[in-house]
């Protein structure tokens, strides 16, 4: 990977967190230096747009036996659904090297509309408006991702994040783009329901 564009990517995130981030974007700085908020090839064709990332997600990553570094975004646990469903499903589509969690092997860049790591139930009660002023404030770093990763195809991962980015290309703090929405990784399907989706895509 190119760490350069990613110590880059978490010098302007961390300087937004020092700014407004309050007390969790303080911690994000002080004690996740493994953590970028972004991962993958750049530049790369395919680039998928996320909502936040998960506060919760991201101190579990301490407790890991091995250190956390930038390789363990979207991983975790065998039970968790980045590690479950995500990662699989790009190794599925040559988006990434086997195995899943796997080091390298990238084909893809990964990232978020927010940068700022939020716990999930928080995040979910704010209002509609709240949440659009936070990727207001993030929108300028994610307009530097697009450009430096140029990709041909991005898709948003689950439905917030597809409304924002809409919304901020209405406001004209993106470029005009195709953003395909998709269901989001964490959605409350069972897994014999994707199987099944799976199996009447290739039918």
């Amino acid at each position: 990977m190119d760490m350069a564009h990613f110590e880059v990517l978490r010098e302007k995130v961390n300087g937004k967190l020092c700014i407004c981030g309050g007390e969790y974007g303080r911690e994000q700085v002080d004690r996740f230096s493994w953590f970028y908020g972004a991962l993958g090839k750049v530049p790369a064709e395919v680039m998928f747009v996320c909502e936040n990332p998960s506060l919760t997600g991201v101190r579990l990553g301490l407790t890991q036996s091995a250190p956390p570094d930038i390789e363990s975004q979207w991983g975790g646990g065998e039970i968790d659904n980045p590690a479950k469903r995500f990662r699989p499903v790009l190794v599925e589509l040559g988006l990434k090297d086997a195995p899943a969690q796997g080091k390298g092997g990238w084909h893809c860049y990964i990232t978020n509309v927010i940068k700022q790591a939020n716990i999930v139930s928080e995040q979910n009660t704010k209002k509609w408006t709240e949440k659009l002023e936070e990727a207001r404030v993030w929108a300028d770093v994610l307009r530097w991702e697009l450009e430096a990763v140029a990709p041909k195809h991005v898709f948003c991962v689950g439905g917030n994040s597809a409304r924002m980015v809409r919304f901020l290309q209405a406001e004209r703090q993106l470029p005009a783009f195709v953003a395909t929405e998709l269901m989001h990784y964490s959605a409350r399907k069972s897994d014999d329901e994707v199987r099944q989706r799976r199996r009447c895509h290739d039918s």
